[in-house]
């Protein structure tokens, strides 16, 4: 049988959450490097809030999937859902994703979500080491690596895109 994640997993859904958590955290840490707020949701709503001082600046969706058809429609329509219960709040709506072919940017942009691709997937230095020696490694960035890619990305989002409004 080909196994599809690293075996210290005990199931699918362990390596799934860890693998969310990954990009979900690391973005986290980068926010606060850059003195904002940073608030993580421990539910089923927007992963994380950005503050600049007291006010909410951004909502922000982070998705960490590696193939192109990880988000199905009723998934992202849900998560629009979500976002739309933030409308009334002056604060940007973003999808951090690894690809956005995976998204349906027209239904997300529809709703005023941006879409932010950061053209990896980012893995514990551990689990992308087992990828790389299945050859299972392109488009995949360990957390040494993707940290400062993934910094690079949201200082340019910060400064070229004006995060606040």
């Amino acid at each position: 049988m080909k196994e599809r994640y690293p075996p210290w997993y005990k199931t699918r859904e362990e390596y799934s959450d860890k693998v969310g958590d990954v990009r979900e955290l690391m973005l986290a840490q980068i926010f606060r490097d850059f003195g904002f707020k940073v608030v993580r949701s421990r539910t089923r709503g927007i992963d994380l809030k950005i503050y600049h001082e007291e006010s909410l600046i951004a909502l922000i969706e982070v998705s960490n999937e590696w193939h192109n058809s990880y988000y199905d429609t009723p998934t992202q329509v849900e998560k629009v859902t979500l976002f739309n219960k933030h409308q009334r709040r002056n604060a940007r709506r973003l999808w951090i994703c690894s690809f956005a072919a995976s998204l349906d940017a027209y239904l997300l942009g529809a709703f005023g979500i941006e879409v932010v691709e950061l053209g990896f997937q980012t893995l514990e230095d551990r689990d992308y080491e087992w990828f790389k020696d299945k050859e299972q490694h392109y488009g995949r960035e360990p957390t040494t690596t993707a940290y400062e890619k993934t910094k690079i990305a949201m200082n340019k989002l910060i400064e070229e895109h004006s995060l606040y409004h």
